[in-house]
């Protein structure tokens, strides 16, 4: 398993890549058989790390980078394959990679309000309402509204007040869309 991953190693230092992920792939297969499984998870890992790696290696990587409880590797690695499948046209696929990002980084106000905006634009107002809070939506106006929207059909009547208050605050030209809410 040393000289696998020694070779793998020097295969990816020289841009031999497909040698490496070969070398890689032989040593997840030794240790899964082992039943190794966080030696095997490394070996994901180092193939999503690899240049070049597709986005369904990057997301077994990010998995496991997240079992093994390395949440800025798995972040990384995450947030990679989303680039990758929103290239390719895969949207619903890179929403859901943003996803577990946010569930290992809640406190990226920025990502979860890029997240309810797209899930919004899709027409997925359930998956949207996952990330959008007060904080999230800002002085956002069009978030604003959709927040009061989701309170009200909670039945959460003082929050939706309160939002509305806001977005009269922050867009006094939008009075339309608020009385029509």
């Amino acid at each position: 398993e040393h000289t696998l991953l020694r070779l793998a190693e020097i295969a990816a230092n020289q841009e031999l890549l497909a040698d490496a992920r070969a070398y890689l792939r032989r040593l997840w297969e030794l240790r899964s058989e082992r039943g190794d499984d966080g030696a095997a998870a490394e070996c994901l890992i180092r193939l999503a790390e690899l240049p070049e790696a597709d986005a369904e290696t990057l997301l077994t990587g990010a998995r496991a980078s997240k079992v093994l409880g390395q949440t800025p590797r798995a972040v990384t690695l995450f947030r990679a394959a989303a680039e990758q499948l929103q290239k390719a046209g895969r949207s619903a696929a890179a929403l859901d990679a943003l996803s577990q990002v946010v569930a290992l980084e809640p406190q990226d106000v920025e990502l979860r309000r890029q997240l309810a905006n797209q899930y919004f634009a899709a027409g997925l107002t359930e998956d949207a309402s996952r990330f959008l809070d007060a904080e999230t939506a800002g002085m956002d106006p069009d978030l604003l509204l959709s927040l009061a929207s989701i309170e009200s059909a909670r039945k959460d009547d003082a929050a939706a007040r309160s939002t509305l208050t806001r977005v009269i605050a922050v867009a006094p030209d939008r009075a339309v869309d608020i009385l029509r809410l």
